[in-house]
């Protein structure tokens, strides 16, 4: 096959335009573009053969079909051996429905209603939006899934559709549709609805080894696998978020957030979800959920705000001895306790546990200045400090294993030391954050002042009295309505996020960076 001719490359990102078209109400269309495109045209994001190619592909506001339009000057003259791409096979595995001839909005039958059950309303700048809640089974949520998957290559970078021929699986699958709803002067008893988001997740069943054994049989021979159906309730399963797409017109409105609070809050209402996971989250998800799950442990949890470190603990005489994490908070059975209460996999609780500890101490003692005499230091919020270094620690260690075994010990020490600085200034970074929205809506934080402006109050355990302070009263409306910077612009030094997926096993936290080349091996976080 000979070289084709470059000049009629055409750049497929920059040729496709995206739009949300009202029938009703042409004023409200929105148009935007896609991220990526490669998933359908390739690596190089090209289409080859046409001049002056334009592309549209728009999408009812309500029931978000599709129809697709192009226009173009000249065409590639076709040979033997190259001709010009065949844009409507590309598109037709990830949008066919625009090549199926029905009609393209709910105005010519009777009035749109999202499917399933309304979880939630909330309004934003005097616009009122709703959240519906289905499993895949509903048929209306199948079609529209099936109009707008393409949504998922389009912005999720490496994302993948769902297999809509799998009906052993539809029960398994929980949609979240996000619409504003509106009415129109020609229309006042109508109600219109526009689409602004959605997400997914999978009900992922797994064998949680702290749960007390599933009675088998005595004869594996005789085991039978029961029905799905049956499973829910009575065998440990993952609320799996599998992917969340906020269009490019409604972002930094808060919806992003305001949706991940819709779906954790139905799985810790469902008895049958153990855990709440998520599928490969990049890092501007991530720093939404963190802000999220944190904000929800201190105005929904005031347990989860009284933890505190123990100035007071004694280190192990033999160095041979861990340092148990009884010795620095509450008792372990207690921390377990509550995570399993939050329904929050033990990665994610214990990285907000950490920030959490981190703000209950006074940026004063933030210091490695001031913690030279270790845990013998006069200030008990310096020793506070010095505790919490040798917690953090102690999870960087056994998370990167690996890695700290090819470096030398001195080395290990400097890059341990230098990995948990980033995690802390993550931290701080986190926890502003978290201050600064709730100061944009009115609410009272306290997570990043001193601990001498906190209110101070007590509570009982099983184990005697545990002193701790509430940090936080009021509430949120939305997520933070920051946007993160892409990836490649922001530097490691504040990452703080894991890219694995969380329902890997515990522990088996993947290294970044393999310790060849020169290089020395990045610790992970």
């Amino acid at each position: 096959m000979t070289d084709r001719d470059q000049s009629w490359d055409t750049s497929s990102t920059r040729s496709l335009s995206l739009g949300i078209r009202h029938a009703s109400a042409p004023k409200r269309d929105v148009t935007f573009a896609p991220a990526f495109t490669y998933p359908i045209f390739g690596d190089e994001e090209t289409i080859f053969g046409y001049r002056n190619l334009r592309m549209k592909l728009d999408f009812a506001c309500d029931t978000l079909h599709p129809t697709f339009t192009s226009t173009h000057g000249s065409v590639y003259p076709a040979t033997t051996e190259t001709k010009a791409d065949d844009i409507k096979e590309l598109l037709q595995d990830f949008v066919p429905t625009a090549f199926e001839n029905v009609p393209s909005s709910s105005s010519t039958g009777p009035p749109f209603e999202p499917p399933g059950e309304l979880v939630e309303q909330y309004n934003v700048e005097e616009k009122q939006y709703g959240i519906w809640s289905t499993t895949l089974e509903n048929a209306v949520a199948r079609q529209i899934i099936k109009n707008m998957q393409i949504f998922v290559p389009f912005f999720i970078e490496g994302g993948l559709l769902l297999d809509l021929d799998l009906e052993q699986t539809w029960s398994r699958w929980t949609i979240f549709f996000t619409y504003e709803r509106y009415t129109l002067p020609s229309h006042p008893s109508r109600t219109f609805y526009s689409f602004i988001s959605y997400s997914t997740a999978y009900q992922l069943f797994y064998l949680d080894r702290d749960a007390p054994s599933l009675a088998r049989s005595t004869t594996p021979t005789d085991f039978i696998a029961p029905p799905i159906s049956t499973l829910f309730g009575h065998v440990p399963s993952r609320f799996r978020i599998s992917q969340i797409v906020v269009l490019p017109p409604y972002q930094s409105a808060g919806h992003g957030g305001r949706l991940y609070n819709a779906m954790t809050c139905h799985a810790r209402s469902r008895q049958g979800y153990s855990e709440i996971t998520v599928e490969d989250p990049n890092e501007s998800f991530d720093e939404m959920r963190n802000l999220n799950d944190l904000e929800w442990l201190y105005t929904h949890c005031p347990r989860f705000a009284t933890l505190t470190i123990n100035p007071d603990a004694k280190l192990p005489v033999s160095k041979s001895e861990s340092l148990p994490i009884a010795s620095i908070l509450i008792p372990q059975h207690l921390l377990e306790s509550l995570r399993r209460a939050t329904k929050l996999h033990s990665r994610q609780f214990y990285f907000l546990l950490e920030a959490h500890l981190l703000s209950r101490i006074p940026f004063k003692s933030r210091s490695t200045a001031r913690i030279t005499r270790k845990d013998r230091a006069s200030d008990p919020n310096d020793r506070a400090y010095y505790f919490w270094r040798l917690l953090v620690k102690s999870r960087l260690t056994s998370h990167n294993r690996d890695a700290l075994s090819q470096i030398d010990p001195e080395e290990r020490i400097e890059k341990l030391d230098e990995t948990l600085e980033n995690v802390q200034e993550g931290y701080v970074e986190m926890l502003e954050k978290l201050q600064r929205r709730h100061k944009r809506y009115g609410g009272t934080w306290h997570a990043v002042e001193r601990r001498d402006e906190v209110k101070e109050w007590w509570i009982n355990d099983p184990d005697g009295k545990v002193q701790g302070m509430l940090l936080a009263n009021g509430d949120v409306n939305g997520a933070n309505g920051e946007k993160a910077a892409p990836r490649k612009d922001r530097g490691a030094k504040r990452r703080i996020v894991d890219d694995e997926d969380e329902d890997d096993e515990d522990g088996d936290v993947a290294v970044m960076g393999n310790g060849t080349g020169g290089k020395k091996p990045r610790l992970s976080t």
